[in-house]
């Protein structure tokens, strides 16, 4: 059995957990897992006046990296809490009882740039081998 990270929200501790079932919701919300991980991180692709990407002296698309997308941290927040939740439930053999997705993001008074790092870093975690 694996640790849950856990986070302080408001007066609660919760677990969280992002793993393919938050991922496939992500998926879902941002069209890809990359686009997902691309808000999250701030990252942009960057535009001329007229709205073409522009492209370096390699061919590849340029980018510039501002502050994490709130959009991608309140879909992941609500959606980590409440697999960590579920997972937590299973193991002790308990009907699993979800966050308020509204809620947990009222209740939330972590800044958002550190929110956002904790958030991409169980981002990554999710894709680490078991050795």
């Amino acid at each position: 059995m694996e640790k849950l990270k856990r986070i302080r929200i408001g007066s609660k501790v919760y677990p969280f957990k992002i793993d393919l079932n938050v991922l496939e919701a992500m998926q879902e919300e941002f069209g890809t897992v990359n686009e997902f991980e691309r808000q999250l991180r701030g990252m942009h692709y960057r535009k001329d006046e007229d709205g073409h990407y522009i492209k370096n002296d390699d061919g590849n698309l340029m980018m510039y990296i501002t502050e994490p997308s709130i959009k991608a941290i309140k879909a992941v927040l609500p959606a980590a809490i409440n697999e960590g939740l579920a997972i937590e439930a299973e193991w002790e053999n308990r009907e699993m009882q979800p966050v308020d997705e509204e809620q947990i993001i009222r209740d939330c008074t972590i800044s958002f740039t550190v929110l956002g790092r904790k958030l991409l870093e169980e981002f990554k975690r999710c894709f680490e081998t078991k050795k």
